[in-house]
This record gives structure tokens, sequence and C-alpha cells, in this order.
């Protein structure tokens, strides 16, 4: 830090203690205001639910890693447990891999658009029809086909992320940025929380792959609420 250029800093102004509730207060006024706007509520809400999807559904792939190892009639010198860890570190050593790649070229895929509207939703649609076909795969016994697919949710994830900030970065006010951040942040956590109680009641009752089902096409049959549009 200490090489950075100067003009990164930006402006430096003394600050004096009774101007600490003037500038609190305006940073408020802003963050209310700013989302007062229904399209940047879209925008946070159309990273936040994926976001929550991806985070709530994510750890289901183990049981899913578990039954393929066992299945599979390759390393029987060792028990069960010791093949599905090593099944299970295979998998999610290519799961970080290939999402540390899509990371990489997310820019690189949003410019092939006029806007980052436009992948921003084929992702966020692409990856709830994943989770439905995964939850299909799921009651099929197609373990292969349901884990690839569970890859797929991995990925659209890290694919999107960056074209998430970086859509909410050109729509909200720079000085407030950090504080709508943590909102949309905060904002996947509590999609997350909530998507994960509905897949466990489901799951209780109905099995893991229909209410991966369920919850899936609930998600889809609610995107026009949270479609990301051009501002």
């Amino acid at each position: 830090m200490m090489t950075y250029p100067k003009e990164l800093d930006g402006e430096i102004e003394q600050l004096e203690g009774k101007k600490i509730k003037q500038n609190f207060s305006k940073v408020i006024r802003e963050f209310i205001y700013s989302f007062r706007n229904i399209d940047m509520l879209r925008a946070i809400a159309n990273i936040s639910v994926y976001g929550g999807f991806y985070k709530a559904t994510k750890d289901y792939i183990q049981p899913i890693l578990r039954t393929f190892a066992l299945s599979l009639p390759i390393l029987l010198f060792l028990d069960n447990k010791q093949r599905s860890s090593v099944v299970i570190g295979i998998v999610y050593f290519l799961i970080y891999m290939l999402t540390s790649f899509a990371s990489r070229i997310s820019g690189e895929t949003a410019e092939k658009f006029r806007n980052l509207c436009t992948p921003l939703n084929i992702t966020m649609i692409g990856g709830f029809l994943m989770g439905i076909l995964v939850g299909v795969f799921y009651d099929l016994r197609l373990s292969v086909v349901s884990i690839v697919l569970y890859i797929g949710i991995y990925i659209i994830e890290n694919l999107r992320k960056p074209m998430g900030i970086s859509y909410v970065t050109d729509m909200m006010q720079q000085d407030i940025l950090a504080t709508a951040l943590s909102a949309q942040s905060q904002a996947s956590s509590l999609a997350a929380a909530i998507i994960a109680l509905l897949i466990g009641f489901l799951a209780d009752n109905y099995g893991v792959g229909n209410s991966l089902i369920i919850v899936s096409i609930i998600l889809i049959l609610t995107t026009p609420l949270y479609i990301a549009k051009e501002g």
C-alpha cells in the first residue's frame, strides 16, 4: 500500500467533530434515497436471490457424491468413508478449478452483450433450470448427471458474481457504494436462510430431489420480481 500513487487517496479533508453527524446523516439519506429506486432494489434482489440459492443448495452435492463414490467399482481396497473422501476431494478440486476459470472469464463474457442485464438474467434462469434438472436426475438415480449439473450451479454463481457487482456499482452512487454492497451481501445471506429452510422442510417431507425441483420452480415463477433491467 505504501507504493500506491497519491492520486488514489482521492480528496482528503480535515474531519471536524461537528461534521461527523452531518456526514453520517448525509450518507443515510442518500442510502435511503437510492434504495427507493425500484431498479436498484431489483438489481440487488437479482444478485441476492441466486446467491442465496447457490449457498442453500451447494452442500447437497456431498450426499450425492457419497452415493456416487460407493457405487464406483474402484478403490475397493479402501473402506467406504475413505472412498467417499477421495471422490469428494477430486470433485471439489475440479469445482474450484472451474469456478476460478469462470470468474476469470466473467468480464469477457459480459462484453459479448450490450448490457449486463442480459447475461445476469440468462445465467440466473439457467441456474434455476439446472436446479430442477439436478432434482430430476437425483430422483432417477443418475448421480453422474446430477453432479455435473450441480457443478454448473457453482460455475454460474462465479460467472455472474463479478457481473452483478459491476451492475450494482454502475447504478449506485459512489459515496455509499460500500454500504450498498454490504446490504447486498446481507440480502444474499437472508435469501440463503429462507431458501435453505424451505428446501429442508420439503426434503423432510418429499425427499431431496423433489425439494430441489419445487424450490427451483418457485424461484423461476418469481423471477419477474427481480429480473434485471437496464437503468
